[in-house]
């Protein structure tokens, strides 16, 4: 196969990781919460930590069935500004949150 000229790298994604875990948190003591979430696995794992500079104020806790296998997020129309749902599967059912 001889070499493509019409193809070139665009980006690249040095880790497509998924969160395995997330928390929010004072954990640091700053008067704020802080987003901490475990990425990756094995070797490039990571714990990242987001501070904001406007407080975090937590909306809503949901004790979850299970652990989750993927997570979404939809808009109810194209045009809508932030999304509407959110869509969270698991292994023999999915949940979704307005």
């Amino acid at each position: 196969m001889g070499k493509l000229n019409n193809l070139g790298v665009i980006d690249v994604v040095e880790s497509a990781a998924p969160i395995t875990d997330a928390l929010v948190a004072d954990v640091c003591g700053e008067g704020t919460p802080q987003i901490l979430a475990c990425c990756g696995r094995g070797t490039r794992s990571s714990l990242r930590i987001l501070r904001h500079g406007v407080k975090v104020h937590e909306l809503a806790v949901s004790e979850l069935p299970g652990v989750p296998s993927a997570v979404w997020t939809l808009k109810a129309r194209l045009d809508d500004g932030p999304d509407k749902y959110i869509v969270v599967s698991f292994k023999d059912a999915t949940l979704v949150r307005m």
